[in-house]
């Protein structure tokens, strides 16, 4: 499948890279660090459905009142260098384009979501909606 990027993706990349100036690095090895990134990426078009469902509101998932989340063919990648500086994706199957649409991304240690906080948020949700 063709992996394509989110707006939002592109620019989160871009950052990335414009990120990598406050490190004492060569443009070679910055230029190393996002290829491998986005050929990791392009990876995933190669078999999109092994990667779990997305679990995270940050990354788009929306969650049933059994807190079973919604949108199936929302999957999630985590990317990870040598630094051991993790990233992950949340990206979308569009099976009929044949197309994965990477979504989001978002520096992993940010995600902060666990199950008292996703219930806190989802009747904040409910609340809302009243």
């Amino acid at each position: 499948m063709e992996v394509v990027y989110s707006n939002e993706v592109t620019k989160g990349i871009d950052s990335y890279a414009n990120s990598l100036n406050a490190y004492p690095i060569s443009i070679e090895r910055k230029l190393q660090k996002i290829n491998n990134m986005r050929n990791a990426l392009a990876n995933i078009g190669n078999a999109p459905t092994i990667y779990p469902i997305c679990k995270y509101k940050n990354l788009g998932q929306e969650f049933d009142s059994g807190n079973v989340p919604l949108y199936k063919n929302l999957r999630m990648f985590t990317y990870q260098d040598k630094a051991k500086r993790p990233w992950t994706f949340s990206f979308y199957i569009c099976e009929k384009a044949q197309k994965v649409i990477i979504l989001r991304m978002m520096y992993s240690a940010f995600i902060k979501e666990d199950k008292f906080l996703q219930k806190a948020l989802d009747l904040m949700e409910r609340l809302n909606r009243i």
